[in-house]
C-alpha cells in the first residue's frame, strides 16, 4: 500500500484552481511540470482517486501526495568531497560545482547524497524520506562551499529546527556585475516562483495584493571590494529561499557574475572565462547537537579566484 506523505484540504480560497498550478504553488520546490508528472503516475490523489493535472479543485476536497518511487538504480559516481568536521552526529562538507544536493530522477549528476551514503551508509535512513540522507539544507548544484547534514534522526531534527527558527548564520562570498551603492545594505523582496518561467523565482513587490504566492525573504550584504565593473560580496541569508542570493542581487540591478539564470546574455558574455555562477558559500554558524557552537569556513575554490586574479582592482 502506498504510504500518503502528505494531507491537504481545499477550502474555499482555493476553490476553482487547476490541481497542478495549486499544487506548484503549494510547493515552491517543486516545478508544475514535476507536479504533472506525479499526477499522472498516480501520486497524487484527490478525494482517494486518481485525477487528471487540469482538475478544477473543490472547497473541502482532500489532496493526498503518495510517496514517490524510489530513482531508478543507476551506475553512481561517487563525487569527491572534502570533510570539514564530522563528529558522531554530523558531518560537515565542502561542496564541489557539478553536484546536486540529492538525487533526481532527470538528472545523472553526482549527489552529495551519494558521497554521504558511501562515507556513512546508515545516514540513508536519516531524514523525512529515503532519498534525504540527512541533508537539512541544499546549495545549487553550480553554488560551491559549506553544507552541513545530520547522521541520526535525532540530530535531523535539532539541525532542522535551528534552520527553521532561523538561528543559523550563512555567508557567502558572491561577484556581482557592477558597483553596489549602498556599499552595505538589506534586500527584504518577498520571493516566488516566477509563472513566466517556472524554473525560475522572481521578487513579489506587493505579497498582499499579487497572485502569486511568495514567501518573506531577507538578505544582508557588505561590499568587500569594488571596481567600475564587479563588487565582491560579503552576503548573508536571514532567510532559505530557493536562489534568494541570485534573485535579491537581480533585483537591485546587480546579478552575480556568471549566472546563467538571472544575468542577462549580455552580461555573460562579457565575463565568458567563469563556466558558473560566482557564489560560495564561505562560512556557516550554528549550534551543534551536543551544544558546542560550530563555526566552519571554506576557502574559494580555484575557478572563483583565478577569476579574481585576471581583476587585479578585485584580487
Amino acid at each position: 500500500m502506498n504510504k500518503v506523505t502528505k494531507t491537504i484540504h481545499i477550502t474555499a480560497n482555493n476553490h476553482g484552481q487547476r490541481l497542478d498550478k495549486f499544487l506548484a504553488d503549494f510547493d515552491l520546490e517543486k516545478s508544475r511540470a514535476a507536479w504533472q508528472k506525479l499526477i499522472k503516475s498516480g501520486k497524487v490523489l484527490v478525494n482517494d482517486n486518481a485525477t487528471e493535472a487540469n482538475y478544477s479543485i473543490k472547497t473541502a476536497d482532500k489532496i493526498e501526495i503518495l510517496k514517490e518511487d524510489l530513482p531508478v538504480e543507476r551506475a553512481m559516481s561517487v563525487p569527491d568531497i572534502k570533510i570539514i568536521y564530522e563528529d558522531e552526529n554530523v558531518i560537515v562538507i565542502d561542496k564541489p560545482i557539478d553536484v546536486v544536493a540529492q538525487r533526481t530522477e532527470t538528472s545523472d549528476a553526482p549527489a552529495v547524497t551519494d558521497f554521504l551514503e558511501n562515507h556513512f551508509p546508515a545516514i540513508k535512513k536519516v531524514g523525512e524520506d529515503e532519498q534525504r540522507s540527512g541533508i537539512v539544507h541544499r546549495l545549487d548544484k553550480d553554488t560551491s562551499g559549506i553544507m552541513i547534514a545530520a547522521k541520526n534522526q535525532e540530530a535531523f531534527e535539532f539541525l532542522k529546527d535551528r534552520f527553521k527558527k532561523r538561528e543559523v548564520q550563512k555567508l557567502y562570498t558572491a561577484l556581482v556585475y557592477g558597483k553596489v551603492e549602498p556599499e552595505k545594505g538589506e534586500i527584504d523582496f518577498a520571493i516566488g516562483r516566477n509563472p513566466k518561467s517556472p524554473c525560475k523565482q522572481t521578487i513579489v513587490r506587493n505579497p498582499d495584493t499579487s497572485t502569486v504566492k511568495c514567501r518573506v525573504a531577507r538578505t544582508l550584504y557588505r561590499t568587500i571590494k569594488s571596481s567600475e565593473d564587479y563588487s565582491l560580496l560579503e552576503v548573508e541569508l536571514k532567510t532559505g529561499r530557493m536562489h534568494q542570493i541570485r534573485v535579491h542581487m537581480k533585483a537591485i540591478g546587480h546579478p552575480v557574475v556568471g549566472d546563467p539564470k538571472y544575468a542577462t546574455p549580455k552580461l555573460l558574455q562579457s565575463t565568458p572565462g567563469l563556466k558558473r555562477q560566482f557564489l560560495h558559500a564561505s562560512e556557516l554558524k550554528i549550534t551543534l547537537p551536543d551544544g558546542k557552537k560550530g563555526i566552519f569556513h571554506s576557502e574559494l575554490p580555484n575557478d572563483l579566484r583565478s577569476f579574481l586574479k585576471k581583476h587585479s582592482d578585485l584580487d
